[in-house]
């Protein structure tokens, strides 16, 4: 999982607890965007943490809406990594914001994902499978289906 590096040893913000696993699996970064709304981002966080793919780490940026109990919450959910943007930023520049957090770590796929929708377990396992059945494709995304 992310980690903050000692000394920005990677020469950016984060880098890997265990790099034994991309040896076998393609590595995922599920980058998060989110509001202050505690019960939907735990709810989210929940799900994450039920994924049935060995390689992949969790980057939660919330878009300056922190208040201070918010940052407590990476201790409740160590493999977690939370982020803040500096200012209040719209959703395509809180993408960005998140991505150039990641960007001097060695990533094959990035996920976004809002908030408040729930993956089921094997979600990343399939879409990366998906990358080995169609090579040439550069974007893939999950069906999205409403919860009634």
């Amino acid at each position: 999982m992310l980690k903050e590096c000692p000394g920005g040893s990677t020469g950016g913000s984060f880098c890997f607890m265990d790099n034994s696993i991309q040896k076998y699996y393609p590595r995922v970064v599920i980058i998060v965007i989110s509001q202050e709304d505690r019960p939907v981002i735990t709810e989210c966080l929940n799900a994450l943490l039920l994924l049935d793919y060995p390689a992949y780490e969790i980057l939660i940026v919330d878009y300056h809406t922190v208040s201070p109990d918010w940052a407590g919450r990476s201790v409740l959910y160590p493999p977690v990594l939370i982020v803040q943007t500096p200012q209040r930023l719209g959703i395509a520049s809180t993408r960005n914001f998140g991505m150039a957090q990641i960007k001097a770590i060695e990533v094959d796929y990035i996920f976004h994902l809002d908030n408040d929708l729930l993956l089921p377990q094997d979600c990343l396992k399939e879409l990366v499978a998906s990358t080995k059945k169609y090579p040439d494709v550069a974007l893939l995304a999950p069906k999205i289906y409403q919860n009634n």
